[in-house]
């Protein structure tokens, strides 16, 4: 499906968007990731979309982690695809301190849901690290 499209210029930095732009090299989205790996104590991993997913797949870590980092850049994809488009349908500019927050409500609820099983129990840093208990 070709769509032509007015405007190819990222909507969140200005550059010429692309897939690969969009969401692994746009500074907006980068910004998201920065902070959020930084928050969780994880290395910020950078290439395409499946290359991260293939690098957290073979990671040896607890299995915790390597969903939680996989939720968080699941959740900045997301976010980054919701942004983009309130841009041109809302004309409404998203603040990357405000999805950072959410995200990491997000992330908090999930991992409070879990830090009591099995597996939390071999990842204390971690829901340590984001539960703040």
């Amino acid at each position: 499906m070709h769509i032509q499209v007015e405007n190819a210029a990222c909507g969140l930095c200005e550059s010429a968007e692309t897939h690969q732009h969009l969401f692994t090299e746009c500074h907006w989205g980068n910004t998201l990731r920065k902070d959020l790996a930084n928050w969780m104590g994880v290395e910020l991993l950078r290439g395409t979309i499946q290359q991260i997913l293939a690098w957290i797949k073979r990671r040896r870590c607890k299995q915790l982690k390597k969903e939680a980092v996989a939720a968080m850049y699941g959740a900045t994809i997301y976010y980054t695809w919701q942004a983009r488009n309130w841009r041109p349908f809302r004309q409404e500019h998203v603040n990357t301190n405000f999805i950072i927050k959410q995200i990491k409500k997000e992330l908090q609820v999930r991992l409070e849901r879990v830090k009591e099983s099995r597996k939390a129990r071999n990842c204390q840093d971690l829901i340590q690290r984001i539960c703040g208990r």
